[in-house]
């Protein structure tokens, strides 16, 4: 089946704005409730307590609370596709009414996926998609398009010429394969922009460090440093900042969790992409609702889009 592509506000007739803690969007203006549905909702969380995932969390209860449903999580500590599998299949045994998730590996979790649906359970992805499973919807970033952005942003910022380091959350992963993938393809169009090293940070900020510390003691040719998780360009930032050598790389990555927006603010990083987690989280909630109810959108493919932040607009693009 084709899937169009299409931009989550335009879907919704709403124009949306991000803060961690808070939502300025029109999401967070629906108060009322429409009615105490009752629909109980799992939401198999990749990493449980990455502040990333609590933004998203924030925008499923504020989705809850305006259609009266109720919205669990469960997930491991750390990436664990296996257990994403096993929590799957716990809610299939007890019966939820839908299921949120993001497709860390597709190919593991489409069969998961699939016995949901079977179940009579419908399942809807943010963030990272599983397009060939049998889920309802995706609502998240086109992971591919952000990695270009990113790669575009670096290119420029670096008048075209640098040697980059990758920072890899996850090695496997689909979303940080895609990530990479784009940011490729963007530096094809630059015959002096060339990729010396990828090392995977298993989107944990200790090991980010450790990583991202070997790579500027062993490439000291490095220049550029592309950190494809929420952790990496914090990891990056702090190891160049100790070392002294802040102005050695340029340092792009993703997502706007405080510490990289204050690197930014400081020069330490001169970038980040960042996605809507809230926005995904609501919308998880949001057409779970919709699939059962019979009437949900006709694009099953909810692009939500990024936005670089640099030291221009760092204060300003929530607005």
């Amino acid at each position: 089946m084709n899937k169009k592509i299409i931009n989550a506000m335009l879907v919704l007739g709403m124009t949306a704005g991000l803060a961690a803690g808070t939502c300025t969007s029109a999401f967070a203006e629906e108060a009322e409730t429409e009615e105490a549905r009752g629909y109980r909702f799992t939401w198999v969380n990749p990493i449980v307590g990455l502040e990333y995932w609590s933004i998203a969390e924030e925008g499923m209860a504020a989705a809850d609370a305006k259609y009266g449903t109720d919205t669990q999580t469960v997930g491991p500590t750390e990436i664990n596709v296996d257990e994403m599998v096993k929590q799957i299949d716990a809610a299939v045994a007890a019966q939820v009414d839908g299921i949120i998730t993001m497709a860390l590996d597709p190919t593991a979790l489409g069969p998961a996926i699939q016995r949901a649906v079977d179940a009579g359970i419908p399942v809807v992805c943010i963030d990272t998609d599983a397009p060939d499973s049998a889920r309802s919807y995706y609502a998240g970033t086109s992971n591919y398009d952000a990695g270009f952005q990113a790669g575009q942003t670096m290119a420029e910022m670096t008048d075209g010429k640098a040697k980059v380091g990758i920072l890899m959350g996850g090695i496997n992963a689909s979303n940080m394969v895609s990530r990479v993938e784009g940011f490729k393809a963007a530096l094809e169009e630059y015959q002096d922009m060339e990729i010396i090293v990828t090392e995977d940070t298993n989107a944990d900020l200790l090991i980010g460090t450790q990583k991202a510390q070997a790579m500027m003691q062993t490439y000291p040719e490095m220049t550029a440093i592309f950190g494809t998780s929420s952790t990496d360009a914090q990891a990056a930032g702090k190891v160049a900042e100790e070392m002294g050598i802040t102005d050695q790389y340029c340092i792009i990555g993703f997502d706007d969790m405080e510490d990289t927006l204050n690197y930014i603010r400081e020069g330490v990083v001169d970038a980040t992409t960042v996605q809507k987690p809230y926005e995904m989280g609501y919308l998880g909630v949001e057409l779970l609702v919709q699939t059962i109810e019979g009437n949900g959108p006709e694009e099953q493919v909810i692009d939500t889009g990024v936005t670089m932040v640099t030291a221009d607009n760092v204060d300003s693009y929530k607005e």
